[in-house]
């Protein structure tokens, strides 16, 4: 019989079937579908006219048994006889579910077959060019997309500037950028004067790369557009790309003060802010989007971590107790909770919200470590010890912490040799693991083993000859308690190459310099530490080099200003009482 409703019959018999046995198939295929088609399907169906088939044998047994093969998981066979069924029938209907089992199962060929007949046998269907496009895209063929691309902008629903991005954000992903970026310019074609789609292409070309063509043309857009938010923060990021970091700051500020009140530019300000390390100001900018977005729990707990980096406890602890029950941040908030604590030396609370954080969380070996650092000042360091011995581990690395720490708690108050048997038992037994050997090589350096320390480091860097931890270790140990201050400058200056931002390195670099008798260079690198990062010994060190150079007032203001941050630290106060004699 030729008419319509016996495929239709057919179907609806084959959609209940399916139904009752749960569809397990279906719902995996929604999971997977195509990108194009997540970022937003059209509102309308087209109205096509079905095709007349003839309902044979055989295409009613394409269906069944491609039905019930992808019922079983059999997916190649299902995928097999469906788009059989859907050459046979022309029906778009078949054809649209041979395509989506097909690329469930991944077989891009037989999808981009299948999503042809659909589209040539339902043309108005802009689902259909949807997902064709995207089979275009991801087999690498951008300009194969463009008419299918041409049919989504040509539909009338005022959702063209969202399909224009959509389409830039699937080119971003092409592997070959100026194929991407060709495929963008055939859309442009009638499109020259179109705001939407020349930020969609400048958007492209940042992505790939194309500072220039990206900037000249978010330009054009402004022009077309004054003042459109999207266009300033893509034009802000352009100036980040190109190392323009503090002109791309000054812009966002004027944008922001030309918009007070719009979240978007406030947290691309406030992000900026945060890589250039301008935290206090961040945090201005994030305090305001809180206030008036405060159900935004991601924007809460980047406020509640820079209140913790600028040392505004009270504040930072307010924060994060607000995304307490949040289950996918709650190990890293009590944890934070746990650290703010310790600092407002409040050992108890600090132990409660570390033991909030269960075995299952990524954060329960750290805090269980930290729990145990706090159980030596509460009941004395063989209880510490006893607590440690009790964490379990899963990973090799794991057990290597514990035996480092116990190492550490046992150096803290000078048990020098019970922390060398710690380490030297642990390195029997996993002689490779650079960590061990580096932290026995510290232990040793503190006890004036110093061919120990040689011979630890050393073999790091026969494994790893890059390692620039140990080879600013080894240069300084030599500098420091040797003659031997070429070797060590060789080494430091190796290290700085590998790691030019390290705080830790410049101040080798600048004890070396100092050790050499060379204080002008040693300041130099000294006080390039201490404007990267605070530190008592870096303050120790610079202090000392102001004072033996003949600068006692300079060397004064450092110590006083590092003894009210450390008052108690034990460096600091061997070098002051070794000058003020």
């Amino acid at each position: 019989m030729l008419i319509m409703r016996q495929i239709s019959h057919i179907l609806a018999l084959i959609v209940v079937a399916v139904q009752f046995s749960g569809c397990a198939m279906m719902a995996s295929q929604n999971d997977k579908k195509l990108t194009i088609e997540q970022s937003g399907s059209p509102k309308q169906e087209s109205q096509a006219t079905l095709p007349l088939v003839p309902l044979t044998g055989d295409t009613l047994y394409d269906l069944l048994v491609g039905e019930m093969a992808g019922q079983r998981g059999e997916l190649s066979l299902s995928v097999r006889h469906y788009l059989q069924a859907a050459v046979e029938t022309r029906d778009p209907r078949i054809a649209e579910r041979a395509t989506r089992i097909a690329i469930y199962s991944q077989r891009q060929d037989e999808a981009l077959k299948a999503a042809r007949i659909w589209v040539e046998a339902d043309p108005e269907n802009l689902k259909g060019h949807q997902v064709l496009s995207g089979l275009y895209m991801r087999q690498g063929d951008p300009m194969g997309a463009i008419p299918h691309l041409e049919k989504l902008l040509t539909f009338k629903d005022g959702e063209t500037a969202k399909r224009l991005l959509m389409i830039s954000n699937l080119l971003s992903k092409q592997k070959d950028k100026n194929a991407a970026l060709k495929a963008m310019e055939k859309l442009l074609e009638t499109r020259k004067d179109n705001a939407d789609a020349l930020y969609a292409y400048g958007f492209l070309a940042l992505h790939a790369k194309k500072l220039e063509l990206a900037e000249q043309t978010i330009d054009k857009v402004l022009v077309l557009r004054p003042g459109w938010v999207d266009a300033i923060v893509i034009r802000a990021r352009i100036y980040v790309e190109n190392g323009q970091k503090v002109t791309a700051r000054l812009y966002l500020a004027e944008a922001v003060d030309d918009n007070s009140d719009n979240v978007v530019l406030r947290l691309s300000y406030g992000r900026l802010l945060v890589d250039l390390n301008q935290l206090e100001q961040a945090f201005e900018q994030f305090k305001w989007l809180v206030e008036h977005i405060p159900d935004n729990e991601d924007i809460v707990y980047t406020l509640a971590a820079l209140s913790l980096q600028i040392d505004r406890l009270d504040e930072a602890k307010e924060y994060f107790l607000q995304l307490a029950n949040d289950n996918e941040k709650g190990s890293d908030v009590y944890f934070y909770l746990g650290q703010i604590a310790e600092r407002q030396q409040e050992p108890d609370m600090a132990i409660t919200y570390y033991s909030h954080i269960t075995e299952e969380q990524p954060n329960n070996f750290n805090a269980r470590i930290r729990i145990s650092y706090l159980v030596i000042k509460k009941e004395g360091l063989d209880s510490a010890l006893s607590y440690l011995r009790t964490i379990e581990t899963k990973q090799a690395k794991d057990q290597v912490r514990l035996y480092i720490v116990e190492a550490e708690m046992l150096s803290n108050v000078e048990r020098y040799a019970e922390a060398m048997t710690v380490l030297t038992s642990a390195i029997t037994k996993t002689p490779d693991n650079n960590n061990l050997l580096y932290a026995r090589a510290m232990l040793a350096e503190k006890m004036g083993q110093i061919e120990l320390l040689e011979k630890d480091l050393g073999q790091i860097l026969t494994r790893d000859p890059d390692n620039s931890q140990a080879l600013n270790a080894l240069g300084y140990t030599l500098a420091d308690r040797t003659t031997r201050y070429t070797e060590a400058l060789n080494y430091v200056k190796r290290a700085l190459e590998l790691d030019p931002a390290s705080y830790f390195i410049l101040d080798s670099m600048g004890w070396v310099y100092y050790r050499m008798g060379n204080y002008d260079e040693a300041v130099k690198y000294l006080q390039r530490a201490m404007n990267l990062r605070w530190d008592t010994e870096v303050a120790a060190h610079l202090g000392e080099v102001l004072w033996v150079k003949g600068d006692q007032t300079g060397a004064r203001e450092i110590w006083d200003s590092a003894l009210q941050k450390a008052p108690d630290d034990k460096l600091l106060l061997e070098v002051i009482k070794r000058f003020d004699k």
